[in-house]
């Protein structure tokens, strides 16, 4: 008989062990979902869902490739003109005034870098992503493949309400952070931004423009040594 209310009290002892440990255990985390905050190379940036698609809400800043390589960076205007390689810059090489919100501007070398731009399971998008964007925001399917100003106002569905003229309807939040010119130069900040894609056309490249100076957004096709920004989008698998 001992033995049996021994054997019982044990088992109950046990019993109380293991809700003691539940009640005190940490809870579960949430699985990331597109909308949530994702840190990547110390930094942290807000993301957002346009149609099935899932983009950063904010300019990339890493300094470093994907690897933890570094992208070559502060080099001055010549030696910009001439890098047929990654490279990446801050807006008038200025730190404090132009990274937070505006990121780094990257010439298309670092983009097509085989060592990558974005956090495991994103990418920089391609020609045909901006246009599953364009088409979501409502801009016509004659249009979206066509180069120069296309659309009606699927530019400023994607502009911030803040800084110029957007309506940021969409939540892709772009800024007028400005660009840096083939010959090492900087220019329009305040009021033009540019994104690169990874489709190329002969040496140019395809990009994307907006300008306070259109609701429209602009195809362009431009020179692989020009600094633009970059936004990642997700590859529809876990990015953690």
């Amino acid at each position: 008989m001992e033995a049996a209310f021994d054997s019982l009290f044990t088992r109950t002892d046990s019993l109380f062990a293991q809700i003691a440990r539940l009640q005190t255990a940490e809870p579960q985390a949430e699985p990331w979902a597109c909308g949530d905050l994702l840190s990547y190379q110390n930094h942290t940036y807000a993301t957002v869902a346009v149609g099935e698609q899932c983009w950063f809400a904010e300019n990339l800043r890493s300094a470093s490739y994907t690897n933890g390589d570094p992208i070559l960076g502060n080099l001055d205007a010549t030696t910009w003109s001439e890098a047929d390689y990654g490279a990446q810059a801050i807006y008038n090489l200025d730190s404090i005034s132009n990274f937070a919100s505006s990121g780094r501007l990257y010439n298309w070398y670092a983009v097509a870098d085989a060592r990558g731009l974005c956090p495991s399971g994103w990418h920089v998008p391609s020609e045909t992503e901006w246009q599953t964007l364009e088409l979501h925001l409502g801009m016509d399917a004659g249009e979206v493949a066509t180069v120069g100003l296309r659309g009606t106002n699927q530019g400023a569905q994607m502009k911030s309400s803040a800084g110029w003229n957007g309506l940021n309807s969409s939540g892709f939040n772009a800024l007028p952070v400005g660009r840096r010119a083939v010959a090492g130069g900087f220019t329009a900040l305040g009021s033009g931004t540019g994104f690169w894609s990874t489709t190329t056309a002969g040496f140019y490249v395809n990009n994307r423009m907006l300008s306070t100076e259109s609701d429209q957004v602009i195809k362009g096709q431009w020179n692989k040594l020009n600094g633009l920004s970059v936004r990642c989008i997700l590859a529809n698998e876990d990015p953690l």
